[in-house]
């Protein structure tokens, strides 16, 4: 079900049994894969390529622009996996660069941070309150 009080993008490619919920803004160049809920004030901007079962909820930002001097623009990407809870407040960007992308895994829990920069996650995390600026992480899990 998509809200009427929901910006979506007519060039969106949004899956089966997807709830977008009232004021969510669904940019052009968005994907969403099956079964995902997103809850109001929730933006998926231009860039966000979303698996199956995700719930992203209010005020989270995915694929916004890289807060990075060196990036001059272009199509890059924010690649989110099956399964994971973004809460509220949390920015996930795009790569800074063509040839990178910021990548969560499956099964994660992300809440009240931000994750930008080429970024490729492990399976099963939970994030909570931190900024993550690093190339890769192997592995990190706060328990």
């Amino acid at each position: 079900m998509i809200s009427p009080l929901a910006y979506v993008d007519s060039s969106a490619n949004i899956g089966k049994n997807v709830t977008i919920h009232p004021f969510a803004y669904i940019d052009k160049n968005v994907e969403i894969g099956d079964d995902c809920e997103i809850m109001p004030h929730a933006s998926l901007m231009s860039g966000t390529r979303m698996g199956n079962r995700n719930r992203v909820f209010n005020g989270a930002v995915i694929a916004a622009e890289p807060q990075d001097f060196f990036y001059k623009g272009g199509d890059t990407i924010a690649v989110i996996g099956d399964d994971n809870v973004i809460r509220e407040n949390v920015v996930i960007n795009r790569s800074s660069t063509a040839e990178g992308r910021t990548s969560i895994g499956n099964g994660n829990f992300l809440h009240e941070g931000y994750m930008f920069l080429m970024i490729r996650r492990s399976e099963t995390v939970v994030y909570s309150a931190m900024v993550v600026r690093f190339p890769e992480i192997v592995s990190w899990k706060i328990m």
